[in-house]
C-alpha cells in the first residue's frame, strides 16, 4: 500500500490534473493492484536458496558452492556495515540502492567529496576486516 501511495505521490501533478475525484481514485485503485500483483509475482518465482555450509560434499556442483559462499561473504559484509557509523552507513546503503554520488549528497545536504569520502571509508574498512582476497576490487 505504500509502495502504491508513494508512486501516486510521484505522479501527483497528472493525477491532480483528472477531472474529478472519482479518476484520481480508479487510479490509486489501480496502483494498489498492481503492487499486489507485483507481490504476488515474486512469490511465484522460484526462490533458490543455497545455505550449504561447509560441507565440500562432492556431489554438489562447484557452482553451487560458490554461491553459497557469495551469500556468506554478502551477509557478513551486510552486518559489518550495519555496524558503521552512522553518516558512513547512510551513504553505503544509498550507494547499495544505486543512487550516484551527486544524488546521495543532495539527498544528505554533504558535499560529493564527503560521500566520496565515506565510500572509500567503508571499501578499506570492508578490505581490512573481511576474510578474502579483494585486491583489484
Amino acid at each position: 500500500m505504500q509502495s502504491a501511495c508513494i508512486k501516486v505521490l510521484l505522479m501527483w501533478p497528472k493525477v491532480s490534473g483528472f477531472p474529478t475525484a472519482g479518476k484520481q481514485r480508479a487510479y490509486l485503485h489501480s496502483a494498489v493492484r498492481n503492487e499486489a500483483l507485483q507481490i504476488l509475482r515474486k512469490r511465484r518465482r522460484r526462490k533458490e536458496c543455497y545455505d550449504l555450509g561447509e560441507s565440500g560434499d562432492p556431489r554438489i556442483p562447484e557452482h553451487l558452492a560458490e554461491l553459497a559462499r557469495a551469500r556468506k561473504d554478502l551477509r557478513l559484509a551486510l552486518k559489518l556495515i550495519d555496524e558503521m557509523p552512522t553518516a558512513r552507513r547512510e551513504v553505503v546503503k544509498l550507494r547499495i540502492a544505486n543512487y550516484g554520488y551527486g544524488e546521495i549528497a543532495a539527498m544528505l545536504d554533504i558535499s560529493v567529496s564527503t560521500v566520496r569520502s565515506h565510500i572509500s571509508d567503508a571499501r578499506k574498512h570492508l578490505r581490512r576486516v573481511m576474510p578474502g582476497d579483494w585486491e583489484g576490487e
